[in-house]
């Protein structure tokens, strides 16, 4: 955080990323393309999904008509 001439406070750009569980990658790759000063924070969430299945379809959509989102 700056001190600008008004007064005010300037806060550096921050980036919020949401990675699905078992996903080892999204952060690195985000954290090499993010340009200086950019911090980068995630959260890792689990998909709702039948036991013994693979993801297939839409994650998202099926993130979205979860019963406790």
């Amino acid at each position: 955080m700056t001190a600008t001439a008004h007064g005010t406070v300037d806060h550096a750009p921050r980036l919020g990323l949401l990675v699905i569980h078992n996903d080892p990658v999204p952060e690195t790759e985000i954290w090499r393309m993010a340009p200086a000063g950019v911090s980068v924070h995630t959260a890792r969430f689990e998909c709702p999904r039948a036991d013994d299945t693979e993801y297939v379809g839409s994650p998202a959509l099926a993130l979205a008509d979860a019963a406790d989102v």
